[in-house]
């Protein structure tokens, strides 16, 4: 009971953040109301909805699992006399074979491909959410050489993009199936700019970093 108690604490520690995201998820909502008020309410709900998920996502995954440097941290290893640039990197792939963190890797990322799709038709194509999710993992890995425990991988950059390609192509075969039932028709001014995920990944960023 006390272990089964225990994980329940620690995916509620892990779910939890801070007061600061909330303010910046309803920057977000405010935003898009404004920028989406002359669609079709249909419309509106679809990127809402979908843009909100993709900030708590990541907002939860930037702070507790990718462990993106906060500058907090870059001044406590700094006060410690230690080096705030630790490179440790790996450019081989497969170096120590195929592990679960490769696989949770993929795992990760398959919500960023999926939500994608929904919030700007841009990504649609395969092309730009492959891009989005490599530019994601890039960024990563790049702050990871800021961290004195992780290291800056190749197979983390591979998972994370096959991930993003996963979670896309879950959106397009749940997209058609739900076009062959009902017609889907889009407003003419529907946000076709793919701005709106990557600055929604920046915020998130951002937040995470002075938090």
């Amino acid at each position: 009971m006390e272990q089964q108690l225990g994980l329940w604490e620690s995916i509620v520690s892990i779910l939890t953040l801070k007061l600061i995201y909330g303010l910046g998820a309803f920057a977000v909502f405010s935003f898009l109301l404004y920028l989406t008020r002359k669609n079709k309410l249909s419309s509106r709900i679809r990127i809402v909805v979908a843009s909100l998920l993709l900030f708590y996502y990541m907002s939860v995954t930037f702070l507790n699992v990718f462990g993106i440097p906060t500058l907090s941290e870059l001044y406590r290893i700094n006060g410690f006399k230690e080096q705030v640039f630790n490179p440790n990197i790996n450019l081989i792939p497969f170096r120590e074979g195929l592990s679960l963190g490769f696989l949770f890797n993929i795992a990760c990322f398959i919500p960023i491909g999926f939500l994608c799709p929904i919030i700007s038709r841009v990504y649609e194509k395969i092309k730009y959410a492959f891009l989005f999710g490599v530019s994601i993992s890039l960024v990563i890995e790049i702050s990871q050489l800021f961290t004195v425990n992780r290291a800056t991988d190749i197979d983390d950059l591979l998972a994370n993009s096959l991930g993003t390609v996963m979670g896309y192509v879950v959106f397009t075969l749940l997209s058609k199936r739900v076009r062959n039932k009902v017609t889907i028709s889009f407003d003419e001014n529907v946000i076709s700019s793919g701005m709106i995920p990557v600055l929604i990944v920046l915020l998130t960023f951002v937040i995470t970093f002075y938090s």
